[in-house]
């Protein structure tokens, strides 16, 4: 019984492969495989997004890794090779990446070489972080600064976790303005419609965030200037093949802070995804050949086409399931 399973299974192992094969991603014609990735939320989805969709229209295959955790997680991903590329934003490579928050320019391109990282592009917007408090909190109490937080210790504070855990977060926040608020952890998606129904008073806030147009909230001034300017930019492996630092290059300040709120504001209240989101803002930026910007918005596969290629796609695990358990 054993010799017939042995002279079969070279050719069972073939099929496999075969069927297999079109499921593997892989770039077309062999070539260059490019893995973008995010942190987990809207921004940088988008961002990751048109970046992906760039790439893609320049025949590159990307694989996405979207949605990987907070700085400290992607990061991780980077430096391991499980992705090649994602936003990020320089006050975080300063004071998260490299501990040094007074890095800025050319020091920080330098200390990033060291650990074999680079900028590969400043998108062109600083979205720093701030503390925000319903509007009417703040016409009540004349709360304009983050200063004058100091005079209402009994505010309810609520902060993402990563706000609450990195190190230019809330722990030295409060220590550089002598507060006394205690903050709970939250996620930041819930933060603005719990204070629309008044159930917390203060949260962290991006100054690029599309919920501030939607709800009635009060960015405080930093008149103690603690936060640092977080100008968005694709952190990449310094290892980064020099055509696709080429091709992403292309996005080189062409997204400004009211671009980047109006994008999160589309996928955050317009119900849209980052994908189609990120394909819109493609198709309609002038500083692309036409005959690209035509191509970033393929019109969708028809009914049928779309039915026979589930149905392939179902037929191709199916018969790969099988071959697996002839193998067996």
């Amino acid at each position: 019984m054993k010799r017939p399973l042995a002279q079969a299974l070279p050719g069972l192992v073939a099929l496999l492969c075969f069927f297999l094969a079109p499921l593997s991603l892989g770039a077309k014609d062999g070539g260059t495989v490019v893995t973008v990735g995010s942190k987990a939320f809207t921004e940088s989805h988008v961002v990751a997004e048109i970046t992906a969709q760039l790439l893609e229209h320049k025949g590159y295959a990307v694989h996405r890794e979207l949605g990987l955790g907070g700085s400290l997680v992607t990061l991780e991903a980077l430096k391991n090779g499980d992705i090649d590329l994602y936003p990020e934003y320089t006050g975080t490579i300063a004071q998260v990446v490299l501990k040094n928050p007074n890095l800025r320019g050319e020091a920080l391109h330098t200390s990033l070489g060291a650990l074999n990282l680079k900028n590969a592009v400043a998108l062109g917007f600083n979205n720093t972080y701030a503390l925000a408090i319903p509007s009417s909190l703040a016409e009540d109490l004349s709360i304009w600064s983050i200063s004058d937080l100091t005079g209402f210790p009994d505010l309810r504070a609520g902060f993402s976790l990563e706000f609450l855990r990195r190190p230019d977060g809330w722990p030295a926040l409060r220590e550089h303005y002598q507060l006394t608020q205690v903050a709970t952890g939250m996620e930041h998606a819930l933060a603005y419609p719990a204070m629309a129904k008044d159930q917390l008073d203060i949260t962290d806030a991006y100054t690029t965030d599309g919920e501030l147009k939607r709800y009635e909230v009060t960015l405080l001034d930093d008149d103690k200037q603690y936060f640092p300017r977080y100008d968005a930019v694709l952190l990449a492996r310094a290892d980064l093949a020099p055509e696709v630092e080429k091709v992403v290059q292309q996005l080189s300040g062409k997204i400004d802070e009211d671009t980047m709120q109006a994008l999160n504001q589309r996928v955050s209240d317009g119900g849209e995804s980052p994908r189609e989101v990120a394909a819109d803002f493609l198709a309609r930026a002038s500083w692309l050949e036409p005959e690209q910007s035509k191509r970033l918005m393929p019109a969708p596969p028809g009914r049928m086409k779309r039915i026979g290629g589930y149905t392939l796609t179902h037929l191709k695990l199916t018969v790969t399931a099988l071959l697996l358990a002839c193998v067996v």
